[in-house]
């Protein structure tokens, strides 16, 4: 990982990363032992007899030749990375598959590469179902490690290879085969939908989904659902799923950003900051984090997470049992910061960046006296600089939440599917929620825990079996929303 990347892209790549190796590890702690842990990895490398099973289901099949794998193929090899890739090239792929259809589709081109993209298709009634995904992706480069082209959409075995096959073309996909199935139906539905591409996600979308909150209230009007990524899949192997996680919640972020004309005093407060960042914040029993854990507790197979998270008010009398947590759980029960290297401001000086890391039901002032002891940093300029989401939360009784988890039920019986809380990563959700639009995080791939590290790093990949039922059961759940 470069320090010089830019400070957003920085942040989200550190993120998602402590976010996928802390899953595993909880995964791997959650087995128990060292013979469990041998039949996790016996059975994810399919030498168990249920994952040849579900391994002979797809033998025979060319996924090369399946319409799906075709367009997720194509929409990988247009590179909208940021800043050397060019988003409204992804639109315009966008565009003109619509239009093949007869749908015509507003693009709202922003300069640099930047573009937005929406389609609406009219129901009886105007309130809509929204779509939505981020057209740009993390920056590729072949001298990173790929062992093919980071955009050529690569098919080997039941895999496919490339940049945002995973984050987030594959799920763009599956919105738009739905897109495509209401419309060659022929039949109107109740509800309109609208499939929403949007530009920035990856760097704050600035020119993405906060623009078109705020320059496009008509649309914003229309929206009474709102579908993005989020949603989690825990599973040790194909037929053993931990957990099928909707995302209702995030923490919420803003940026605290120290100057200096003096490096060294910058260095002594990123010294103080690391130390304070070791004292652990007070325990917070947020509202949501608690709804969250009553229903993933269950899913956990340590006794003591089961214990705990069963519990969680015990954390008040005996705060040191946070510790026998893994680090994603001990997440949910403190706000938390985090600090960034030092940098050269843009009109001299240097720069020390902070995120503050808030619990969906703390303000941003409460995160920083939990995380930051009284007189640090003092006599040095600093700014605090919300980025938006305000810790709202999507309701867990909301119908499509209840249809969501039926459709996973039906698709996957005796999967285990309830509410799920980013407390490390974040996406367009919070904007909407802050919004008053009840927004989630929904992801219809079933994906081994393990191959999910490949995202945001070279050789991102995607079980090609997992795509395509993952394109299908997305399907059936739109048809039943617009019911």
């Amino acid at each position: 990982m470069s320090s010089s990347l830019p400070r957003g892209e920085l942040h989200r790549r550190v993120r998602r990363r402590a976010a996928r190796i802390a899953l595993y590890v909880a995964l791997v702690a959650a087995l128990g032992s060292g013979a469990l842990l041998y039949l996790f990895v016996d059975r994810t490398f399919a030498r168990a007899p249920e994952v040849s099973s579900e391994a002979e289901r797809w033998l025979g099949i060319d996924f090369a030749a399946l319409p799906e794998v075709q367009l997720l193929q194509r929409y990988v090899a247009i590179d909208t990375s940021w800043p050397d890739g060019d988003e409204l090239a992804g639109v315009r792929f966008l565009q003109e598959l619509l239009a093949a259809e007869g749908i015509a589709a507003e693009v709202e081109y922003l300069g640099r590469g930047r573009a937005n993209l929406w389609a609406v298709l009219e129901g009886r009634e105007r309130g809509a179902v929204v779509l939505h995904h981020h057209v740009d992706v993390e920056p590729a480069r072949p001298g990173d490690g790929w062992r093919d082209a980071p955009f050529s959409g690569t098919i080997e075995g039941p895999w496919i290879f490339g940049r945002g096959v995973y984050d987030m073309k594959s799920l763009a996909v599956a919105q738009l085969q739905a897109f495509l199935a209401v419309k060659r139906s022929g039949a109107v539905p109740r509800r309109s939908l609208i499939l929403l591409a949007t530009s920035s996600e990856e760097t704050g979308s600035e020119v993405g989904t906060k623009w078109i909150l705020r320059q496009h209230p008509e649309l914003v009007a229309r929206m009474e659902l709102f579908l993005t990524e989020g949603g989690v899949v825990e599973a040790v192997s194909p037929t053993e799923v931990k957990y099928w996680g909707i995302e209702f919640a995030q923490k919420h972020y803003a940026d605290l950003v120290y100057c200096a004309s003096d490096r060294a005093r910058l260095e002594e407060l990123s010294s103080d900051l690391a130390a304070e960042s070791r004292r652990r914040a007070p325990v917070r029993l947020d509202p949501a984090v608690l709804e969250f854990v009553a229903a993933y507790g269950p899913s956990r197979d340590h006794t003591t997470l089961q214990r705990i998270l069963g519990r969680p008010a015990t954390l008040l009398e005996r705060p040191r049992d946070v510790e026998r947590l893994t680090p994603f759980l001990r997440a949910l029960f403190h706000n938390s910061m985090s600090a960034f290297p030092i940098r050269e401001a843009d009109g001299g000086g240097f720069d020390l960046l902070v995120k503050v890391q808030a619990l969906p039901g703390s303000t941003l002032e409460e995160a920083l006296a939990d995380t930051l002891a009284p007189g640090l940093g003092a006599g040095l300029a600093r700014t605090l600089r919300p980025l938006g989401g305000a810790g709202a939360v999507s309701p867990t009784d909301h119908p499509a939440f209840r249809l969501l988890a039926a459709e996973v039920a039906a698709s996957h019986p005796g999967v285990r599917v309830g509410p799920y809380l980013l407390p490390w990563s974040a996406s367009d959700a919070r904007f909407l929620r802050a919004a008053g639009v009840p927004a989630y995080g929904f992801s219809p791939f079933l994906m081994v825990a393990a191959d999910t590290f490949t995202v945001a790093e070279p050789n991102e990949r995607m079980a090609l079996h997992a795509f395509v039922d993952g394109v299908a059961l997305y399907g059936r759940a739109v048809q039943r929303l617009l019911e």
